[in-house]
């Protein structure tokens, strides 16, 4: 399942005594067989299960994994290229398709179909590629060109796979092939984009801060030139609570790992769109292909983030907060150190 050798390879160049497990979600139901097997066979490191991450499962969960505190991180799954600053080695994952229900299905597919892999495996591949032709149907070695595209392995957000609205996407995992319909993903995005010219006040959603950092000031330029507002909110998950928080928000936008799964508009009070949704949106230059990036090239001068208008909205809200006059003031007392496991204080006692 695991390839000891390089996972032996990996301890060593970098001394690590704790090392942080995290699985793809996709296949967390394998975190606990992995981690016995690991333990086995380095009986000298400390293998700790990241179980709960603020970030996509696809992304280096670096910041969970400097709590322990580990040395290195082994991700196994569907990985990005998030950055991290502890060293990572990333592991594909077990792959056993289920070949038989593309043989027994295959008869749906239209004529082109593109092969995508969620890692690289040429025996994977090959095996697809002979289910296809032997149906007498092509594999194009083009995406432009093909007429659907089969994607092989777990873990890939389906709208990152989608780009045409006649371009269906298949999913084959070790238990099941699904099919997705490209154009009803795109029809009720387009509803989204539709509206965002409406919004004059947007709330960053921050899922990853390095992806945000790579591409905020652009986001900021675009909104600037269109004179809308934007006020970045960091947040872990996003929830239906957590947003009906921030009620004076138009639009939600996502800045996070092009992977990370859009969630449910019809939970929320306010419709969370991505960056691209938004881009389109603003400039009316939407040509009904789709994509899960932001390529947007704007002038990254200054921008402030609120306006004057805007900060007067807020300050007329009616709830402002706790009033000291009436709730009173209480001493500053000094709070707990460290993560919630085990805080410095119960570590003395």
């Amino acid at each position: 399942m695991i390839n000891l050798e390089e996972v032996r390879s990996f301890i060593a160049t970098h001394n690590a005594k704790t090392v942080a497990l995290q699985l793809h979600s996709s296949i967390s139901d394998l975190s606990i067989t992995v981690s016995d097997a690991l333990r086995e066979a380095f009986p000298e490191v400390k293998f700790a299960i990241i179980g709960d991450s603020p970030f996509s499962s696809c992304c280096t969960d670096y910041i969970s994994a400097k709590h322990m505190p580990a040395q290195g991180i082994i991700h196994i799954g569907h990985s990005c290229s998030t950055e991290s600053s502890i060293p990572v080695l990333v592991l594909p994952e077990p792959m056993s398709p289920n070949f038989q229900a593309l043989r027994e299905n295959i008869h749906t597919f239209p004529n082109k179909i593109f092969l995508v892999l969620s890692h690289p495996n040429d025996a994977i591949e090959q095996e697809a590629a002979q289910i296809i032709r032997q149906a007498e149907k092509e594999v194009t070695n083009s995406r432009d060109e093909a007429d659907g595209i089969l994607f092989i392995g777990n873990g890939y957000s389906i709208p990152c796979l989608i780009q045409k609205a006649e371009q269906d996407i298949w999913t084959l995992t070790n238990s099941s092939l699904t099919r997705h319909n490209s154009y009803s993903f795109i029809s009720m995005r387009y509803h989204y984009v539709s509206i965002v010219q409406d919004a004059t006040i947007f709330g960053l959603l921050i899922l990853s801060l390095p992806y945000y950092n790579s591409i905020s000031a652009k986001i900021k330029a675009l909104l600037r030139k269109n004179k809308k507002e934007a006020y970045p909110i960091y947040l872990g998950k996003i929830t239906p609570l957590k947003l009906g928080n921030f009620s004076d928000i138009d639009m939600f936008v996502l800045i996070g790992c092009p992977h990370t799964p859009l969630p449910d508009n019809r939970e929320f009070f306010k419709p969370v769109i991505t960056p691209f949704e938004l881009e389109v949106g603003l400039n009316h230059n939407w040509d009904g292909s789709y994509s899960t990036k932001f390529e947007g090239d704007y002038e990254t001068e200054h921008i402030p983030l609120s306006s004057t208008e805007n900060a007067e909205r807020f300050s007329r809200r009616s709830f402002k907060g706790l009033t000291p006059e009436v709730e009173g003031v209480k001493e500053i007392e000094e709070g707990y150190k460290g993560i919630a496991m085990c805080y410095e204080n119960e570590i003395a006692k």
